[in-house]
């Protein structure tokens, strides 16, 4: 039923964010705010699975929903060995069992590494002179990892040995395709890779939708928002109750807060600029490497990434005796733009 589909969404959702960000973070913030989030829409009770399907697909910067895309590229490409146990184990039984008349428990098994963890002379002879090159970069990827019962007389054995030890009489649908095989080289693991990560796709699908909205609303945070907003830029500020400011760029939003900050209490905001924690953000007797006239005559340190200002301004107005939550902000980003960002990129503008 509906909330079967729901908890199939939320663990998709999860499980792609693990793989793809490494992380999790911000996701409880966002949960907890998804019901109110829902029953905002005039007709929830009717389209309760679709509204929830398009409110977590609207998501962005570090809660957006990690594309098909995304997901095949981070399972073909990390090294998806070193994640921890649970994770690892979900993923490789999820794949073994996909489509499986006869569900296995992979307690009793361990992780193979097919291309093994130290190559003596026959592997390094037939993977070729970039031995070091592919070892380095696919030993621990998903296309070099199976499932066996028989991990210690596997080792590091020769790939043809590996076949007639198990691959060969193996029950195990993981290792079907292994068994046909004539040599295990870059090319072969990578299509293994494909293949599987296809599987995963189905196994934790991306949600659909018809529901849609004509005007998309922007989405808003406050400074003790968890995300990443590295990629996206900042539309409008809400300061407290009473101000509503456009900003375009992370570093109008720095310069419009400190004012706002400054004139609320000059005398507060004057003791803690001058502090030890705060000084070199604000201090002008070394020269700041971007420096940003806030109010007239004083200045604060510009030169700070998205995610750094927000931080930065989290503290600063929780010193000032302010409730960080009093300001808040929305961003104008598109899901599109969201590919590949680096929470360490600079802001250039």
């Amino acid at each position: 039923g509906v909330v079967l589909q729901i908890l199939k969404t939320i663990e998709s959702y999860a499980f792609r964010k693990i793989l793809v960000d490494n992380a999790t973070q911000g996701l409880s913030k966002m949960f907890i705010s998804l019901s109110r989030e829902i029953k905002k829409e005039a007709d929830w009770e009717q389209k309760y699975l679709e509204i929830f399907n398009y409110i977590v697909l609207e998501k962005m910067v570090s809660q957006r929903f990690p594309t098909d895309e995304e997901f095949k590229q981070a399972l073909i490409n990390k090294e998806v060995y070193k994640f921890q146990s649970k994770n690892k184990n979900l993923l490789l039984e999820s794949l073994e069992n996909y489509n499986s008349a006869y569900p296995i428990n992979i307690d009793e098994l361990s992780v193979e590494h097919i291309m093994p963890q130290t190559l003596n002379l026959d592997w390094k002879e037939k993977l070729g002179d970039n031995f070091l090159e592919i070892h380095r970069k696919y030993l621990h990827t998903l296309g070099n990892l199976s499932l066996t019962g028989k991990n210690s007389e596997l080792s590091n054995n020769s790939f043809e040995d590996k076949q007639i030890i198990d691959f060969q009489t193996s029950k195990l649908k993981l290792n079907f395709s292994l068994d046909l095989l004539d040599s295990w080289n870059e090319e072969k693991i990578l299509a293994r890779a494909r293949n599987l990560a296809e599987d995963a796709t189905k196994i934790w699908p991306y949600p659909k939708t018809i529901y849609f909205k004509t005007i998309p609303e922007e989405q808003q945070f406050d400074l003790t928002s968890e995300d990443s907003f590295s990629g996206s830029k900042p539309s409008t500020l809400f300061l407290g109750d009473e101000k509503i400011i456009e900003v375009k760029t992370w570093r109008d939003l720095l310069r419009s807060t400190c004012n706002y900050l400054h004139d609320f209490s000059p005398t507060r905001f004057l003791e803690i600029s001058s502090s030890l924690e705060f000084k070199w953000y604000f201090d002008n007797t070394k020269p700041l490497r971007h420096p940003i006239e806030f109010s007239q005559s004083k200045f604060v340190e510009g030169n700070q990434s998205a995610n750094s200002i927000i931080g930065f301004l989290k503290l600063l107005t929780e010193k000032m005796g302010l409730p960080a939550e009093k300001i808040s902000f929305s961003i104008k980003t598109l899901k599109s733009d969201q590919k590949g960002l680096d929470s360490d990129i600079f802001e250039k503008l």
